[in-house]
């Protein structure tokens, strides 16, 4: 079949893969191209443990958690992946010191108690 590649040229060959606006294609000439893409794309494959449709989630409540800062001041997140953003550090990092009763001994919030609300 005919292609037109990135690049403006017409190539003749078979499709490797196709991604989401691109593909590649092995020329008749023995050189891979990357061309523009004709008809439908395909799905994406995921290799991910999780799965990656919205609804799978649906029933599932967030768990609210409370943070104590050294100083004092507290503050509430609607669940543990906000404070994971927010403090910018793992979910597991929070999660694992939300069943701890001590706050944090090392790193960059060191003295940080997090606190599982529900």
């Amino acid at each position: 079949m005919k292609y037109k590649t990135i690049q403006g040229r017409e190539i003749t060959g078979d499709v490797i893969n196709r991604y989401t606006r691109i593909m590649s294609v092995a020329g008749d000439d023995g050189r891979n191209y990357v061309c523009w893409l004709v008809g439908d794309p395909a799905p994406l494959k995921t290799h991910s443990i999780m799965p990656t449709r919205p609804d799978t989630f649906k029933g599932i409540e967030q768990i609210k958690c409370r943070v104590i800062k050294p100083n004092g001041e507290r503050r509430t997140f609607q669940s543990i992946g906000a404070a994971e953003n927010h403090y910018r550090t793992d979910r597991s990092t929070v999660s694992r010191n939300c069943d701890s009763e001590k706050p944090m001994v090392r790193g960059r919030l060191k003295g940080y108690k997090f606190e599982r609300l529900s």
